[in-house]
């Protein structure tokens, strides 16, 4: 499962997600934190920059759930982000 989350969040273009695949991708979010291993960050920080407020809220909340010192400045750089939510958890 979580390679095939994994693969999901990479085969994915944040710029532009298909209508129909949002959300998919935003419950993939949500659930790869899930997992034992100590996660991947590119597959799940690249969507800090979806355009897309649930997507990016979402993959700060998949990067807080299980800190990496590694992600501190990909969510720091969010702190000003439109969105109150993706501000509260890249804070």
């Amino acid at each position: 499962g979580h390679a095939a989350l994994l693969q999901l969040l990479r085969s994915g273009e944040p710029g532009r997600p298909a209508a129909d695949r949002a959300p998919v991708v935003g419950e993939a979010l949500l659930a790869v934190w899930r997992y034992p291993r100590e996660p991947e960050l590119e597959p799940i920080a690249r969507w800090l920059a979806a355009p897309d407020a649930e997507l990016r809220w979402r993959a700060a909340y998949a990067l807080v759930r299980r800190p990496s010192p590694a992600a501190a400045p990909r969510l720091l750089a969010h702190a000003a982000d439109a969105d109150a939510r993706v501000r509260a958890l890249a804070v």
